[in-house]
């Protein structure tokens, strides 16, 4: 799957940035944000496990929990 970003969308991402939103700065970005996206493209058939230890499920609270 590929996400093609449009010009508004990119426009918004220089602005929150604080750059200007030349159509020069538009297409380094759409570049930037392609060659990203073909990275993480690879990694998508990647699973990630992650084991949990010493969880307590209930736990009793006191007072003192709430206390501000």
């Amino acid at each position: 799957m590929s996400i093609k970003f449009n010009d508004e969308t990119l426009k918004k991402m220089l602005e929150s940035q604080k750059k200007a939103a030349t159509p020069e700065a538009i297409t380094a970005l759409r570049a930037q944000m392609d060659a990203i996206m073909k990275i993480e493209g690879q990694y998508n058939n990647i699973i990630f496990i992650e084991t949990h230890e010493n969880i307590k499920v209930n736990p009793p609270f006191t007072p003192a929990d709430f206390a501000r």
